[in-house]
């Protein structure tokens, strides 16, 4: 968990009466320097176990996995620069549509106001419909960015 070690202040978890996870919320305050972060402090820490690929393309999704882990700078989007913190959502398929996300989302936005970052934003698949459709619905806008991804913002 990089973002729960490196900025614990924006990570959030709900748990069930059980006390099961059943979502979480991670963020960081600002992409860039997290993005310099996880090459200075992170890499390090796994690269034993989870070695670059050397130039290689991906050919299979831990190959693609590893990938990423080792190009942390692919978080920063100079066209997001408005919007320096990101998060990462989720909440268990059977746990959605409780408003579950909503709390979580709710709770974030406040730790990210009292910590005086001025906008979040969130990249989704192009394809999941749900998930922007779930960020549209918390105040998220979508964000005129070219890529794979859809970005959606939020001013805080």
């Amino acid at each position: 968990m990089t973002y729960a070690q490196l900025e614990p202040q924006f990570a959030f978890m709900l748990a069930d009466a059980d006390d099961k996870a059943i979502g979480y919320v991670l963020a960081t305050g600002d992409t860039q320097a997290f993005a310099e972060r996880l090459r200075r402090k992170w890499l390090p820490l796994v690269t034993g176990r989870h070695p670059a690929l050397d130039g290689a393309a991906p050919r299979d999704g831990d190959e693609l996995m590893r990938h990423l882990l080792h190009t942390p700078e692919r978080l920063v989007v100079p066209a997001l620069a408005a919007y320096p913190a990101h998060l990462r959502i989720d909440v268990l398929p059977e746990h959605r549509r409780q408003g579950h996300g909503r709390a979580l989302m709710g709770r974030l936005v406040l730790a990210l106001q009292e910590a005086g970052v001025p906008a979040v934003h969130l990249g989704v698949a192009a394809e999941n419909l749900a998930a922007r459709s779930f960020a549209e619905r918390v105040g998220m806008h979508v964000i005129d960015v070219p890529g794979p991804l859809t970005y959606l913002g939020r001013r805080l």
